[in-house]
C-alpha cells in the first residue's frame, strides 16, 4: 500500500533538517544608536524635534547605505516622521543619497 501524502513529506522532513545543518547565514546586524535598546526602539524615549535629527545622523552615520524603510523599522519610528528628519538632514547638507532610486542609501556628507 502507497504512504499518503502527508506521510511521505514528514518522512523527507528529518532528512532535509539535518542536511541544512551544514549551511550556515549569516545576516549583517544594524549598529545601534545609544538612545535606543537592541531591538531598535528608542527604550521608551520619545524622540522629538532635534532628538530625533540628531538621533537619524547619528544612526546613518553607523549604518551607510540604507533607505528609508530600512531607516524606519531600525529607528522604530514611522517613515513620515523618518522621510521629515531626512528631508531637515538634506536641506542642511549632512547627508546625502547616493546610488539608483531601488538600490541606493543615505550617506553622511564629508568627513
Amino acid at each position: 500500500m502507497p504512504p499518503e501524502k502527508g506521510e511521505e513529506v514528514v518522512r523527507e522532513l528529518p532528512c532535509i533538517a539535518e542536511s541544512a545543518k551544514d549551511y550556515t547565514t549569516s545576516f549583517e546586524k544594524l549598529a545601534v544608536h545609544p538612545q535606543m535598546d537592541a531591538k531598535g526602539n528608542g527604550g521608551g524615549v520619545k524622540l522629538r524635534g532635534n532628538e530625533g535629527i540628531k538621533a537619524l545622523r547619528g544612526f546613518i552615520q553607523m549604518n551607510p547605505s540604507l533607505r528609508s524603510p530600512a531607516l524606519s523599522s531600525g529607528m522604530g519610528v514611522p517613515v513620515k516622521t523618518l522621510e521629515r528628519w531626512l528631508s531637515v538632514l538634506k536641506k542642511q547638507n549632512q547627508i546625502e543619497y547616493r546610488g539608483a532610486t531601488r538600490t541606493g542609501g543615505y550617506f553622511i556628507v564629508g568627513p
